[in-house]
């Protein structure tokens, strides 16, 4: 099925995807696991996904090992990725909320990250996107979001209200 209707993802043997709806409770469950998934060219191994909804909000966490671009390598021959990859959202009034996190251990140059912010839909057709938090290692180097940052997008186009990214004092 996925060649007819996604020809960009690839399921791998021994995946596997179960969930459950009841329209009259309100309750979504959804739960993953696969040794690899490609999507695009990336590869996600060791992948999981668990969802349920809540008390009106629904919750979301995606975790993999390893994402990286060589889907028919072995993982520990791939140069370029990022390792213990975590994404997690908390939909709810129409705002999600999320996390964004990596953590690549097994590199020589540290690279790491912590993000949250949100995604607002409450002025349709206007998005609003923010980081409430980002800090970024890269190569050992930390850079954080600037504080008040804002990215609304509308029909006409889209905003930038400080949105960037600061070391010390270098922008």
């Amino acid at each position: 099925l996925t060649d007819m209707f996604a020809p960009w993802i690839s399921i791998h043997t021994g995946t596997v995807i179960s969930g459950s709806f009841d329209p009259s409770l309100k309750l979504v469950n959804l739960n993953g696991r696969s040794p690899m998934i490609v999507v695009n060219g990336f590869a996600l191994r060791n992948w999981s996904l668990l969802g349920n909804s809540a008390d009106k909000q629904l919750n979301v966490r995606m975790e993999c090992s390893q994402i990286d671009g060589v889907a028919d390598a072995p993982a520990e021959t791939a140069i370029k990725k990022v390792e213990q990859f975590k994404l997690s959202a908390v939909v709810s009034n129409d705002i999600v909320r999320f996390g964004l996190g990596w953590n690549d251990l097994q590199t020589e140059d540290h690279n790491k990250s912590e993000i949250s912010g949100s995604l607002s839909f409450k002025q349709n057709p206007r998005l609003l996107f923010a980081l409430d938090k980002a800090e970024i290692l890269i190569n050992d180097t930390l850079w954080s979001a600037i504080p008040g940052n804002q990215l609304v997008f509308d029909t006409s186009g889209f905003e930038a209200h400080n949105f960037g990214f600061s070391n010390n004092n270098r922008q």
